[in-house]
């Protein structure tokens, strides 16, 4: 015979596995309302993305270590839906945006959070624009195995199985991201430690380690270690860091270079006996601690701005209004539960049922902040970091929603409303550099030429993998990482057998094709030496010049 508070509970766990499924395909439908326009807002940026593709396209025919294998294995399991470029690359976009929308709902569920609750906060977190507008989209990626864990670690009562768990999941995921190979051997230690509290229990560790034996088997089998090259042999970190101090040097000095394009030879001349991270703060440190201190301060306005609009669906209410019914919402909340001693009592209780999981998170996104002020403080290194407050926050307002229930028509009022003042795609400021990033000139462009499949074409461009959406008859050569002081353009031409040129704003202003002769005949005169000029959109203000 059932007790009668187990008859009570069931009504409660129906609406929670309800509720679930109708956050669901809540997020399928406001992700709709937002992706269908977005081809139409936001144009293709190359770079990482476009390499991340690439290598998902090619995981059979090549095996790599380097530039997220995971994530690869990703695009190569979305690309059975689609073999256009364009295509997939905005269907990994929203597909990242809906499904860490979804995921995260169901996480919070899982945790025994209130509906109305769990799907608030996914709902701030779905249209934040540190969400929305974050590229590349890798960390997306690394979100959803992160929530999937986290799914599973909610249905484990041993606390040495549940780190393990999100061990596991760590570890896959520094196949994405390198960097979280650190958080992944410090769960491993805390893993450790609870197992060895848990001792007792010793016979039910050993799936959870099988698999994770299985796991670095078959990734340092297949992949070996996440490489750390990039590139030209150069550091991977060290790269990126070059990338963004030579942002912000230029940013600071106002310096008279294209930090873009030219960051490579500005760090070999800024740091000449440099060729990591740390050489940099060993033989710079005055240096290297300017340019942290200078990420910092624009990590801490980034993180602030970031937090408000987890708390508060600053797309929906903008400028001033929205920001300061952000700042007051959060101030009631703290000064209100702080104030309260019940409420007070309740949050703390909240979080130390929780804390193992705060725990977690916290060295899950130690790496990402680390990278935030070494680097740069990046939106996908930050969105890693965010996971730690946005359950902080969601059980402050958790408190204050107690246990209230919620009945079905309510809650479907609630999804309706919702779902009417979800953004859409033009409501959001995207990543767009430039006028033809404005005019969907890389959709254009790509669509120019993935009809060029008669010969071998070897492009010439200051744009970074652009080649990796189009057909294998491609290849490049770009300015950024293969140009170096010395070499002539019209020897470049003669061995690499360039025969388009893309012709933009930024590689018109390259100081090494500027003192270059060759070069300045060929944008004078291109007939002179074989080439024509082409318009591939009259939108557009690149240009191509093209030898048939």
């Amino acid at each position: 015979m059932s007790k009668i508070s187990d008859i009570k509970s069931i009504p409660q766990r129906m609406s929670v596995r309800w509720a679930g499924i109708a956050g669901l395909l809540f997020f399928i439908v406001v992700g709709i309302k937002w992706g269908y326009q977005l081809p139409q807002h936001l144009d293709i940026l190359f770079g990482d993305e476009a390499e991340y593709m690439r290598n998902g396209l090619d995981l059979f025919e090549v095996i790599r270590n380097d530039w997220g294998p995971t994530y690869n294995i990703w695009y190569k399991f979305l690309s059975l839906f689609t073999s256009d470029t364009i295509t997939l690359y905005y269907a990994n976009y929203i597909a990242g945006a809906v499904l860490t929308g979804g995921l995260l709902m169901l996480v919070l569920l899982a945790l025994r959070l209130s509906p109305p609750v769990a799907l608030y906060a996914s709902f701030c977190f779905f249209v934040s624009g540190i969400q929305m507008n974050t590229w590349p989209r890798i960390s997306h990626f690394v979100l959803l195995l992160l929530f999937g864990a986290i799914l599973v670690f909610s249905r484990i009562r041993s606390a040495a199985l549940r780190t393990l768990v999100i061990a596991i999941a760590c570890y896959w995921c520094a196949y994405a991201r390198p960097d979280l190979m650190l958080a992944f051997f410090l769960m491993l230690a805390v893993a450790a430690w609870l197992m060895y509290q848990e001792r007792a229990q010793w016979r039910s560790f050993l799936p959870a380690l099988l698999v994770l034996l299985l796991s670095v088997l078959f990734f340092q089998g297949v992949f070996g270690q996440p490489s750390a090259t990039y590139k030209g042999g150069l550091d991977r970190l060290y790269s990126a860091f070059c990338q963004h101090y030579a942002i912000n040097y230029k940013f600071m000095t106002n310096a008279d270079f294209d930090a873009v394009t030219e960051w490579i030879d500005f760090c070999r001349t800024k740091f000449p006996d440099c060729y990591t991270i740390g050489d940099v703060l060993k033989n710079h440190p005055q240096e290297f601690i300017q340019h942290v201190l200078f990420n910092v301060k624009n990590y801490l306005l980034l993180l602030f701005s970031a937090l408000l609009s987890l708390l508060f669906p600053l797309a929906i209410i903008k400028g001033k209004k929205g920001l300061l019914l952000a700042i007051g919402l959060l101030l009631l909340l703290l000064f209100a539960t702080l104030f309260n001693k019940e409420k007070r009592n309740n949050w703390i209780a909240l979080l130390k049922e929780h804390r193992l999981l705060l725990l977690l998170l916290a060295i899950f996104g130690l790496p990402s902040m680390g990278m935030s002020w070494v680097i740069f403080p990046r939106p996908h290194y930050m969105l890693l970091h965010l996971m730690l407050p946005l359950l902080l926050l969601t059980l402050l307002l958790q408190v204050w929603w107690q246990d209230r229930y919620l009945p079905a028509r309510y809650f479907m009022v609630l999804l309706v409303l919702l779902a009417l003042a979800a953004p859409t795609a033009g409501k959001y400021p995207y990543l767009q550099y430039g006028q033809d990033m404005q005019n969907h000139c890389s959709q254009r462009l790509i669509r120019f030429m993935e009809k060029k499949k008669d010969q071998p074409y070897v492009v010439f461009t200051n744009y970074l993998n652009v080649t990796y959406m189009l057909p294998k008859n491609f290849s490049e050569f770009s300015t950024e990482f293969e140009l170096k002081k010395g070499m002539s353009f019209g020897q470049i031409m003669k061995d690499k057998k360039i025969n388009i040129v893309l012709v933009s704003s930024n590689i018109l202003q390259n100081p090494m094709l500027k003192s270059d002769t060759t070069w300045q005949q060929l944008i004078a005169n291109p007939e002179t030496l074989g080439f024509e000029k082409v318009r591939y959109s009259d939108a557009c203000e690149s240009y191509l010049l093209m030898k048939e």
